[in-house]
């Protein structure tokens, strides 16, 4: 049966040669679209602007805050819309939370309300996003997804759910390979899942938000200096492009330039907003 199908298929590839068709051109990988991004914006609340999002060819949304018609938009500029979906906490602003059951839950997030740690062991979570939320994101014609949160098994908190959150990023990849994922932090797994993924996000390399204080500030040089390095040999074994995602005061030009310029130098791709990602800023580069 293989013989004849093989067959079969080199004598429709010939009549279609024949015919004057040329094969349909082989689609472009997830990996190599968002190998070819040079510019990426995060907008995950306030008014979405399309003149502002066709500055950027990768930008992180909202889906739920999203217009039914924007991810579209954003694709006939030729740009990659991507939606944010939480997989390490439950959100109770969410259209799904009734359907999450408090025995998932672990323990709220302190610095973000209506933010809890959930249990991402529970084959129940995974279903409940690969049933109903994942389907629902790509009917509004996103590109892929921004997985957040994959830090929740980092070993400064739950490291004993490394592999459920491993495995629910195979579960995403196997149910949609030719969507882009994108891991927010997370280093922690990166060898785990570095074949599933396209790209990986990182915040506060340079400059950050400090919740205890509600301040920004300057990320210390030493914690910079060591966190590069860890980015740049991850960088080497996996072949992937690092996003950051820096954090300056509204009106901050001078600490937005620096930690932009500061990373453009490590090899790595910029973009510093607000800690409420609530508004574009102008490109930095």
């Amino acid at each position: 049966m293989h013989i004849v199908y093989g067959l079969s298929l080199v004598l429709i590839s010939l009549w279609s040669i024949g015919c004057g068709h040329t094969p349909a051109p082989k689609p472009m990988s997830t990996r190599a679209a968002v190998g070819g991004v040079q510019r990426f914006g995060v907008q995950f609340s306030g008014e979405y602007k399309l003149a502002e999002m066709a500055r950027y060819q990768m930008m992180f949304l909202d889906p739920d805050q999203a217009g039914i018609h924007d991810a579209d938009s954003i694709t006939a500029r030729g740009g990659l819309p991507v939606a944010y979906l939480n997989i390490g906490e439950a959100e109770a602003y969410r259209w799904f939370y009734a359907e999450i059951l408090k025995e998932w839950m672990l323990a709220p997030n302190p610095n973000w309300k209506d933010h809890f740690y959930i249990d991402v062991n529970k084959p129940e979570w995974h279903a409940l996003l690969l049933r109903k939320v994942l389907p629902a994101i790509f009917q509004k014609g996103f590109s892929g997804v921004f997985l957040d949160m994959v830090d929740v098994s980092s070993p400064d908190l739950y490291p004993m759910l490394q592999p459920g959150v491993i495995s629910l990023i195979r579960e995403i990849r196997e149910a949609y390979p030719a969507k882009i994922i994108i891991m927010n932090n997370g280093t922690c797994i990166a060898g785990a899942v570095s074949e599933l993924i396209d790209g990986i996000v990182v915040e506060s390399v340079f400059a950050t938000y400090d919740f205890a204080s509600k301040t920004y500030m300057p990320v210390n040089a030493g914690a910079s200096a060591a966190r590069c390095a860890e980015l740049q040999l991850l960088m080497k074994s996996t072949g992937m492009k690092i996003f950051a995602i820096d954090y300056a005061q509204p009106g901050d030009t001078l600490t937005a330039l620096l930690a932009a310029q500061k990373s453009s130098q490590q090899g790595f791709l910029p973009f510093v907003s607000t800690i409420e990602l609530n508004a574009l800023p102008k490109p930095l580069h």
